[in-house]
């Protein structure tokens, strides 16, 4: 599937709405194949993705339950929490990153070389470097530690702009162009949660693991 990435002149505001006009112009894209492994709870996550001439810039909308944060460090296992990420790999460069943010913000970043598992995680990868991990810009609806479950229903946003020269130190990579064609793929988990559950924009098989770049969809900058 290819998911085409709107370039707009004028950046949307991270805090604005998901629904707001500037962030429409990107389609909603749908975060809705639960791996088998999932529990009963299918929580709605939709996503939009615009890019500039300097920068990525993502939104992610969700309406969930069961909803906890109890991960605050940067690069710790937000996975585990209630989640939603964003793995992708620029054209012909050097692997690809991962985003992976809870509901809170809490922030953890690689770049994966060879994603291929071993006890300690991936056969080659490293954390962004803290100026790197910096120069990405997130914001919330939540912000408070959530230690206990938030089992009623409630929606959240998460928004974030990656600027491209991340991709340029990372992959050596330049900024896309319109044509330029990247792959990627987006997910809402909550490992540890009450319910988990794990979902995709592109299917990834029959193992649970996110990070298989073969699985990747189209990201095709118009």
């Amino acid at each position: 599937m290819t998911y085409p990435v709107v370039h707009v002149k004028q950046p949307p505001k991270l805090r604005s709405p998901f629904d707001a006009p500037e962030w429409r112009a990107a389609p909603a894209g749908k975060v809705d194949r639960f791996h088998a492994r999932s529990s009963a709870h299918h929580p709605a996550t939709q996503f939009r993705l615009l890019y500039s001439d300097d920068a990525l810039y993502l939104k992610f909308h969700v309406s969930d339950r069961y909803v906890l944060a109890r991960r605050t460090h940067p690069h710790d296992f937000v996975c585990n929490d209630s989640c939603v990420e964003f793995l992708v790999a620029p054209e012909s460069g050097d692997g690809y990153l991962n985003f992976e943010m809870n509901c809170i913000g809490t922030l953890l970043s690689y770049h994966i070389r060879d994603w291929h598992r071993i006890p300690c995680g991936f056969v080659d990868y490293e954390r962004l470097s803290p100026e790197l991990f910096r120069s990405v810009q997130l914001e919330t609806t939540f912000h408070d530690v959530i230690q206990e479950e938030i089992a009623s229903p409630v929606e959240y946003e998460v928004a974030l702009r990656i600027p491209f020269a991340l991709f340029q130190e990372t992959t050596n990579v330049p900024p896309p162009r319109p044509g330029t064609r990247w792959h990627g793929n987006f997910f809402k988990c909550a490992d540890k949660s009450s319910r988990p559950h794990w979902a995709s924009w592109q299917p990834i098989g029959e193992e649970l693991n996110f990070h298989q770049p073969h699985y990747f969809g189209e990201l095709l900058f118009q």
